[in-house]
């Protein structure tokens, strides 16, 4: 989808009361670049870039598996630029937790995330002078008690914000609890004209500098229980990232039935994956415990090394749990099932998923996208 389009859609979708997933990163692919979780909804890319000067390597431990690090220096910086012209107005919710590692000065203060906005720049940032935490660009502002910096020097603290349009009120949520609701004046707004939503510090003219886990933002206002689960639990999702590529306009489509039989959290007995594409196509489909080798060679492959005409196409999994082949039925699709047992040992477990398809009748090779089962709870 073009970045306009993405735009206009990402608008109508919120004005209209259409809820969407827009950004959801786990940051559990260390070493890769970080999977947009909520890439479904076609308003954000199916992978963000991370971009460092003099940094840190970008993964540190993190409250569920591991987490993105902002860079330990003040001569640094280190920020995911999610590729997304933040457009949205109406309902929405953002969430995350956050740690900060380096003292922050009373003089200087620390980015958590940095966006575009129509009264100023949609922003969350940390301020040394009060030590809170201050949400704002979106038509209104809430800020967190002077606590909040300390609080994020001994450990991870989950922060939710839920701006309701619905019931014309913002809520703060500081690791799961509500504070004190305000109410909202002005419809939530925030326009792209000052580009991309980055997470974590963008520039070394700030002091501090917060590790991310668990970014999410979502055009609705989440419930209290949801927001409580976010804060204590690490959760199941997935999705598609990487490109398909196919002859002649044939969509081939890797996803899962998500949607009618949920995430693979640990006992879904029925989770599956579902393979698309040209009726009568043979396929290989791959799983893999990572994505950053394939029999000893980097990831992502060319796929030029299985036809010529693939030659650009990406493999992104490195097949080492399971291979499976078979033919596309009359109607074009294949159901893998994957039930994922009730044992919470698997939890943080990532499975990469990807298929080689060859068609016959076209004597053409094609390759799906690529899938990341995220088992959680």
């Amino acid at each position: 989808m073009h970045p306009i389009g993405a735009i206009a859609l990402a608008a109508l979708l919120a004005s209209t009361g259409i809820a969407q997933d827009v950004l959801y990163y786990k940051f559990d692919d260390p070493g890769a670049t970080p999977i947009n979780l909520a890439a479904r909804s076609g308003i954000a890319p199916g992978e963000a870039t991370i971009n460092s000067r003099n940094a840190t390597p970008p993964w540190v431990p993190g409250r569920f598996g591991t987490a993105f690090s902002g860079g330990a220096a003040s001569t640094t910086w280190q920020y995911v630029d999610t590729g997304y012209n933040v457009a949205f107005q109406g309902s929405f919710t953002v969430a995350f937790f956050c740690r900060n590692r380096v003292p922050l000065p009373s003089t200087s203060g620390a980015v958590i995330f940095r966006g575009p906005g129509s009264n100023g720049r949609f922003i969350a940032d940390v301020s040394g002078s009060t030590q809170d935490l201050l949400i704002r660009g979106f038509g209104g502002s809430m800020r967190s008690d002077g606590t909040f910096l300390s609080k994020t020097m001994s450990g991870w603290v989950h922060v939710a914000l839920v701006a309701d349009w619905t019931n014309r009120v913002v809520r703060l949520y500081i690791d799961g609890v509500s504070g004190i609701p305000l109410p909202l004046t002005t419809m939530p707004f925030v326009d792209p004209r000052d580009g991309p939503l980055r997470i974590g510090k963008t520039s070394s003219s700030t002091t501090g500098s917060f590790d991310i886990d668990e970014f999410r933002l979502t055009l609705r206002a989440a419930s209290a229980a949801e927001v409580q689960r976010w804060a204590t639990t690490d959760t199941a999702a997935d999705g598609p990232f990487g490109a398909a590529c196919h002859p002649r306009g044939r969509v081939v489509l890797l996803d899962s039935n998500e949607a009618t039989h949920g995430p693979p959290a640990i006992g879904n007995a029925r989770y599956a994956l579902e393979l698309f594409g040209l009726a009568g196509t043979d396929y290989t489909l791959m799983l893999g415990t990572n994505r950053l080798r394939f029999a000893g060679l980097p990831l992502p492959l060319d796929l030029k090394i299985v036809d010529p005409g693939l030659a650009g196409c990406l493999w992104h999994t490195s097949g080492d749990i399971a291979s499976f082949t078979g033919r596309l039925d009359a109607a074009g699709a294949a159901r893998l099932a994957l039930p994922v047992p009730n044992v919470p040992a698997i939890v943080g477990i990532n499975v990469f998923s990807q298929a080689v398809l060859y068609s016959g009748a076209l004597s053409r090779f094609m390759s799906s996208n690529a899938f990341v089962s995220a088992i959680g709870q």
